[in-house]
């Protein structure tokens, strides 16, 4: 027998058939077309050397062949295995290979130049007698490309499945030809069904769709099989509550790798969106319909506004003419008086009489116009008073003119009526609206053949807690129903065509009322008229029970003062500055009638009214306040410092608590008005010219206004306003014409600071609420005309 080589090579002179099985297989290995074929290939004995290495591993593990033998296997493991557990390892594989290596399995090998590479490893045992044991034969496939693929696989199905977890979504995929179905878990809970449930089937998980929605959702997936167009439907399916859930599935048609048609998609819940959906289409409905009703209330307050700005027109139309009014005939009573002087036929003196009446009537139409016009004014901290029977002496006429001359009206106002706490121009506005009303109310609706009428009256009422007048507007129309007399104090609620009435009468009436402390009822029935009741506190005051102040007295002869034996040349010498030439010529008629004064000049405004009284040398300048030309304030101020010997009287168609106060401070020595009696007016320039300049004269009208408000200091001539000091008026001014405290102190030269230590002064002299007072008390008393 011929002798093998030990190290189990064979010569190169002998035939593979005449080889041992060790010899056959080192032959095969070495065999170079065959190894550039194979795998990589390593041949390792049972004591963990590597006996053999083919031409692969140069490639795949960047060893040389030749390299390799004699070495541990552990060169081409990883890291610093543990050499006895190799030992351990490489024995149980040689005793039991079946059991190890039933499947090829992946491990990591280490390249020469320490990169570790994933290795699928198939191991087979050969026996090689002439070694006296055995030899394992391992093949090495590179998988690091599959393993880095399937890496990435499972990353993208873990962030698919993260994706659809989070989006409440649930993956199927279903088998047109066959019907089989196939979902996650997701699935299952969106469409309803039991855990553990088994659906096989497309049609099982169709017959969980709502009726009226399965067949739209039978037809898009059809169509989506037929054309092979994506498909995205929406769909409700029922929960186990009785609830509906509202599911959206988007898909399309894919053939398997088997070729088989599927379809594959995804579902999601869309339950709040769809109710959030319905919730926003609610809301715009909500919102379209606020918005037309908003519209319609827009276009009712636009109709208000056109009312308001006709009753504001209305009112400084009303203004202009009571102050035209009582310019006109305050000269027609002068030449009545005059008249009546030297005529003593008793006929005449009849008819001028009547003619005084009908001129004392048109004075008071022309004062109510002025009372109507006039914005309420208010001193915080007292108590304005109202005289009902003065108060409806002057603006009565004019209220029951806003009747229709069909209703009737009658007033029952007993002698001894209280005074209210209440401003004469609130009182006006107030039964105005309710006068109004109750005309309107009447209308020509038939009063079951009474003659249509509106009462006035009033009565004092007491109780313990209690002491207030009642104001009662009554008449005796149709009535209101329950619904209308609830609703009828409501703000803008009337019962008026649209565009025909505002629906702020009777709320005016309640707010005025209410600002006052008292309070508005309304009793009504059917067919037996309405009456309207302001309860109104009675005045507290020290002139609640004083006599009402005198109302405007008759002009004509049986007035006048008879003429008196005094020289013409001690008569008060008068310069008369005013735009009227018409009421400078009845005040020279009226001074004509009385020797103590005598008009010596006059002139249509304030321009020139220094030179003019240096030539004239006048007793008493009687200054208009409102005529074109300069401020007559100004005027007076210069006058008073130029030429102190002559005073100066106010005579106005306005009583104004600015204008009294800017009377004061320019030096003048009284302030009359112009429907004052004529004889009050000239006794007013005697006790001035008598004074010697010493206090402050006023006119009757204008001292019973503030009686009538319950102010006696104001009345003696003590004003809240005159107690500001030059800078608290200035900034005052300021204020009314809208500038900041910042303005103001750049405008004054002054820190805000200081600024708003005059604004704090303002407020409690006199007594307002705050800045907003103040702009209007400014705007109301001139004082941002300035």
């Amino acid at each position: 027998m011929k002798q093998e080589p030990e190290s189990g090579e064979f010569g190169a002179d002998q035939h593979p058939g005449e080889l041992t099985v060790g010899q056959q297989a080192v032959f095969l290995l070495r065999n170079e077309a065959l190894a550039s074929a194979l795998p990589p290939i390593v041949a390792v004995d049972e004591r963990g050397r590597i006996v053999f290495a083919s031409d692969g591993v140069r490639e795949s593990l960047g060893w040389d062949p030749g390299e390799l033998p004699g070495k541990r296997v552990s060169v081409l493991l990883p890291g610093d295995p543990d050499e006895r557990e190799l030992d351990r390892l490489i024995k149980r594989l040689v005793a039991r290979p079946r059991e190890a290596f039933r499947l090829p399995r992946v491990f990591n090998a280490a390249r020469r130049d320490g990169a570790i590479l994933p290795f699928e490893l198939t191991v087979s045992r050969v026996h090689v007698p002439e070694r006296g044991g055995h030899v394992l034969f391992g093949i090495l496939r590179d998988v690091s490309k599959r393993v880095t693929a399937e890496t990435r696989l499972r990353s993208t199905e873990q962030t698919l499945q993260l994706c659809l977890e989070t989006a409440s979504m649930g993956a199927f995929e279903w088998d047109a030809d066959s019907g089989r179905l196939v979902w996650d878990d997701r699935h299952h809970a969106l469409f309803g069904f039991d855990k553990g449930e088994e659906v096989r089937r497309g049609e099982d998980a169709l017959d969980t769709i709502f009726q009226e929605d399965r067949e739209r959702v039978a037809d898009a997936l059809r169509v989506a099989l037929e054309g092979g167009e994506r498909f995205d439907i929406e769909y409700r399916v029922p929960t186990h509550d009785g609830g509906v859930r509202w599911l959206a599935t988007v898909g399309q048609r894919d053939r398997a790798p088997s070729g088989r048609t599927r379809l594959i998609g995804v579902t999601s819940d869309i339950t709040r969106h769809r109710l959030s959906e319905e919730s926003l289409t609610r809301r715009q409905g909500d919102l379209e319909r606020e918005l037309l009703e908003r519209s319609g209330q827009l276009d009712h307050s636009n109709a208000q506004l056109r009312v308001a700005d006709r009753m504001v027109a209305i009112g400084t139309l009303a203004a202009g003419l009571g102050h035209d009014m009582g310019n006109v005939l305050l000269p027609v009573r002068a030449h009545l008086n005059a008249a009546g002087v030297v005529t003593q036929n008793p006929l005449v003196v009849d008819h001028l009489d009547a003619i005084g009446r009908s001129i004392g009537y048109l004075q008071q139409l022309a004062d109510g116009l002025q009372s109507m016009a006039s914005e309420p004014e208010t001193q915080a901290g007292r108590t304005p008073s109202t005289d009902i029977h003065s108060w409806w002496s002057r603006v009565g006429p004019l209220l029951v003119k806003a009747l229709p001359k069909h209703i009737g009206f009658r007033e029952d106002l007993p002698p001894d009526i209280p005074r209210v706490a209440l401003q004469e121009h609130q009182l006006t506005q107030a039964v105005l609206n309710l006068v109004v009303n109750a005309g309107e109310a009447i209308g020509n609706t038939p009063t079951g053949g009474k003659e249509a009428e509106v009462l006035l009256r009033a009565r004092e009422v007491r109780s313990d807690a209690r002491h207030e007048v009642e104001i009662c507007v009554a008449d005796n129309g149709p009535g209101m129903t329950d619904h209308v007399r609830r609703h009828a104090l409501d703000m803008f609620f009337t019962t008026k065509q649209r565009g025909m009435g505002t629906g702020l009468g009777l709320t005016l009436a309640r707010s005025v009322a209410e600002r006052a402390g008292g309070s508005v009822e309304i009793d009504s029935m059917l067919g037996r008229g309405t009456s309207v009741s302001m309860r109104l506190p009675a005045c507290r005051s020290e002139q609640a029970t004083g006599k009402a102040g005198r109302p405007v007295g008759r002009a004509g002869p049986a007035g006048s003062r008879k003429r008196v034996g005094k020289k013409r040349d001690e008569a008060i010498r008068v310069l008369c500055v005013d735009d009227h030439a018409l009421l400078i010529e009845g005040l020279k008629a009226q001074f004509g009638l009385d020797d103590r004064v005598r008009v010596v000049g006059a002139l249509a405004s304030a321009e020139g009214l220094v030179e003019r009284v240096r030539e004239l040398r006048p007793d008493i300048v009687l200054l208009d306040i409102e005529m074109p030309g300069p401020d007559a304030f100004e005027a007076a101020d210069r006058l008073r410092r130029t030429c102190p010997e002559a005073r100066v009287v106010v005579l106005s168609a306005h009583i104004r608590d600015g204008y009294l106060a800017s009377a004061r401070r320019c030096g003048a020595s009284g302030y009359f008005a112009k429907s004052d009696s004529l004889e009050d007016i000239v006794d007013g320039i005697v006790r001035v010219a008598n004074s010697g300049g010493a206090g402050f004269v006023m006119g009757p009208k204008v001292r019973r206004r503030f009686e009538e408000r319950g102010d006696r200091g104001e009345a003696d001539g003590v004003l809240p306003i005159q107690s500001l000091t030059s800078r608290e008026v200035e900034v005052l001014r300021l204020i009314g014409k809208g500038l900041t405290r910042t303005q103001i102190a750049a405008e004054l030269s002054r820190s805000p600071k200081t600024i708003d230590g005059h604004q704090s002064s303002i407020i409690r002299k006199l007594g307002a609420e705050g800045r907003a007072d103040l702009v209007r008390l400014a705007i109301r008393e001139g004082f941002a005309e300035a």
